[in-house]
């Protein structure tokens, strides 16, 4: 019984002994700051090393926002990459030749629209995942080699890997990563797919604050990118960081632009919504069909010329007091005037608004020769002035209001 006492005393001791070493660890661990050690891979992603085209990045962006109301708001995206993981060889002068790259592109309407879609994972059905689904847009093709932009049979979202070089080392640039979602929902837990819709989308909302011109920027993609290198010994992508973290910075090539998009071979792809030959002043929708404006003695009156005033509950334009008095001082009486109004697209400042139609006197003294509207949904405009000549389609209903007493 003594001998079994001591055994108990002694694995006793040993389970103490461990458990206070352990303590004092602990305590070390967390005091000293060991469980802080952080380790970090970051990648660049620069331009192509073995394209001698002028600087070709991973994406390239072109962004009209109309801003200036002379055409139509346009978004385009083109993402650039090699096709296979051939090294070319060098010329005679020690340079290296081209390397076939091809691209994948996407062009919307107006601007980035999109629809959401969530959807179950049955594998773990306690999963929703909530991607992007861009609507209103045409994919591309492009053939480098020929420089010819075809539409594309599928669309970008069944893309998530591109072989790309960092520094001259072949690398796999892949997507799809996830990111929670709060939820206040006890039984789902939601995912956001990052994929390159998603990615897309937020570059859209970062170039919309860009000035005017050409830029190259750094843009911080984490989210939406891991780095995979590839291994010449295995001939195969299976290099990866091992780091705690992985951080991906991508330049972006972008032209930012207020004006609108008027003909196809401004964007490009040489085409919008897979047509080449299109121009706003032919498209059958366009609100500017009808050539007045090559005429010199017509004068358009773009929708910054006006303010909205706020009042029976909407907003009314009215001509700026300083373009009223400038068009009086300075053209005759024989200028014919001219209104045209998207009035899906109206805003204040970044804020889409209503327009339901003219303050009373919206216009001065000016003799209005002609008022098109246009929208896609059914509406009512109000004016005072019953005389106004207004062109506009069924889904718009003119009212006509009774002019008050000065």
């Amino acid at each position: 019984m003594a001998v079994l006492k001591k055994i108990g005393i002694s694995v006793l001791s040993v389970v103490l002994l461990a458990c206070f070493a352990m303590d004092v660890w602990l305590f070390l661990y967390y005091a000293l700051g060991w469980n802080k050690s952080f380790t970090l891979t970051t990648n660049y992603i620069d331009d192509l090393t073995y394209v001698s085209a002028d600087d070709q990045y991973f994406i390239d962006i072109e962004y009209r926002s109309n801003a200036n109301e002379n055409g139509i708001e346009n978004f385009g995206v083109k993402l650039n990459y090699y096709t296979d993981t051939r090294i070319p060889e060098k010329d005679e002068d020690g340079k290296v030749k081209d390397k076939y790259y091809y691209s994948s592109g996407i062009q919307f309407k107006n601007g980035f629209t999109f629809d959401t879609d969530v959807k179950n994972h049955w594998g773990q059905p306690w999963y929703e995942y909530w991607s992007v689904v861009p609507t209103n847009c045409t994919y591309y093709n492009i053939d480098n080699q020929s420089d010819t932009a075809f539409i594309a049979t599928n669309e970008l979202s069944s893309q998530n890997k591109w072989v790309y070089d960092i520094g001259g080392k072949l690398c796999l640039i892949k997507s799809n990563k996830l990111e929670a979602v709060g939820s206040d929902n006890f039984v789902w837990s939601q995912q956001k797919v990052c994929d390159i819709n998603y990615c897309l989308l937020t570059l859209f909302n970062s170039v919309k604050g860009l000035e005017d011109g050409e830029h190259i920027i750094s843009f911080d993609l984490s989210k939406f990118f891991n780095i995979v290198m590839y291994n010449e010994n295995d001939k195969a992508f299976n290099i990866e960081a091992k780091s705690t973290e992985e951080w991906t910075f991508v330049k972006i090539h972008i032209n930012k632009s207020s004006d609108g998009l008027v003909n196809a071979s401004q964007s490009m792809f040489g085409q919008y919504m897979g047509k080449s030959d299109w121009s706003l002043y032919d498209d059958e929708d366009g609100v500017f069909k009808d050539s007045y404006w090559q005429l010199d003695n017509e004068f358009e009156l773009k929708l910054k010329f006006f303010t909205p005033v706020y009042e029976n509950g909407g907003y009314y334009l009215k001509l700026q007091s300083n373009i009223l008095d400038a068009l009086s001082e300075n053209f005759n009486s024989n200028m014919r005037y001219i209104i045209n109004l998207d009035l899906d697209n109206i805003y204040l400042g970044q804020t889409q608004i209503d327009v339901v139609g003219f303050t009373q006197n919206a216009f001065g003294d000016l003799k209005i020769a002609e008022v098109n509207l246009k929208s896609s949904s059914n509406r009512t405009f109000k004016v005072y002035d019953s005389s106004l000549n207004i062109n506009c389609p069924q889904n718009i209903t003119i009212e006509y209001l009774e002019v008050s007493a000065a």
